[in-house]
């Protein structure tokens, strides 16, 4: 399970100088010239191995960090598609430069089993100046049950965080850390740890 996502990317000029023109020249013959499109991949320091990629949104909901960082809503460009045929009168090229001046992370805090008796924080964290978006999956008195342990069904929410430094994110992940707290109704701390804890981000 994914505990944060990063942007951007540290290995980004790698990426750029191995790959980005190819990738790009196949998706345009396939003929794909309009919507979004995802691609993940390992890197060992010398290759990028794809493991995923989609010709769609992605669930990680990275529009909401995008749209901060650089000013290109990619959910507005596809509605906007859907009604009138074109994407967008602006430069998107010109203004969707992959070395953002903001850094971002979002946050994917994992849960135990069992049923949700409070949860402390989410209103400190949306008044944090980084915080720009939280999807929360679980409400007090639902339960999280043995059928979702090892998949996205344990995810509590997604906290997208906007900054202009990866000190700022880091400093934001660790305020998330300190005031999110979700109880059980036995009284046990439910939030995974190691999933969020202020670990140096490169």
């Amino acid at each position: 399970l994914t505990a944060a996502v990063v942007y951007p990317s540290k290995h980004l000029d790698k990426y750029v100088d191995i790959l980005d023109e190819k990738v790009k020249k196949m998706f345009y013959e396939e003929g794909m010239h309009n919507g979004t499109v995802f691609i993940q991949s390992f890197f060992d320091g010398e290759q990028f191995y794809f493991f995923e990629m989609g010709y769609r949104v992605g669930g990680g909901q990275s529009s909401m960090m995008v749209r901060e960082m650089c000013g290109v809503d990619y959910i507005e460009e596809l509605i906007n598609f859907a009604l009138s045929g074109k994407m967008d009168d602006k430069d998107i090229a010109e203004m969707a430069d992959p070395d953002f001046q903001q850094r971002a992370c979002c946050l994917v805090p994992s849960l135990r089993g069992g049923k949700i008796s409070s949860i402390e924080g989410l209103d400190f964290i949306r008044g944090m100046k980084e915080c720009v978006n939280i999807t929360q999956f679980y409400q007090v008195g639902e339960t999280v049950p043995p059928s979702v342990i090892g998949n996205l069904g344990q995810s509590f929410a997604r906290i997208h965080l906007v900054g202009n430094s990866f000190d700022e994110i880091k400093n934001a992940i660790k305020n998330v850390d300190e005031k999110l707290k979700v109880t059980s109704d036995e009284g046990e701390e439910m939030i995974l740890p190691g999933g969020f804890d202020g670990t140096p981000l490169q």
